[in-house]
């Protein structure tokens, strides 16, 4: 069991690290969401949480997100885009 569980998260790091380094410059389009302590952008790449200072966009938005990615410490359980800047897009998000 062990080497099982050992196995998976050696497979989710490497999946994950495939994706985007540390660093990489990216940009995003997708729609934003509210954690309990984070922000996050859902996109067809993947859900990201977003460290920015305010202004910070509007939960249920669509918007286009630049940055860098963090893979640092972070309580959003979530890889991370050190916001460059963000703009509002035409994308319809859903209204949960």
């Amino acid at each position: 069991m062990r080497g099982a569980i050992l196995t998976c998260s050696a497979l989710l790091m490497l999946s994950a690290s495939a994706l985007a380094a540390d660093g990489q410059r990216i940009t995003v389009r997708g729609c934003t969401s509210m954690g309990p302590e984070c922000m996050f952008v859902n996109s067809p790449s993947g859900n990201f949480a977003l460290f920015m200072s305010p202004p910070r966009p509007a939960p249920r938005r669509g918007v286009t997100v630049t940055g860098t990615i963090s893979d640092g410490p972070s309580f959003c359980f979530a890889r991370g885009i050190k916001v460059e800047r963000w703009r509002y897009n035409r994308m319809r998000c859903a209204a949960y």
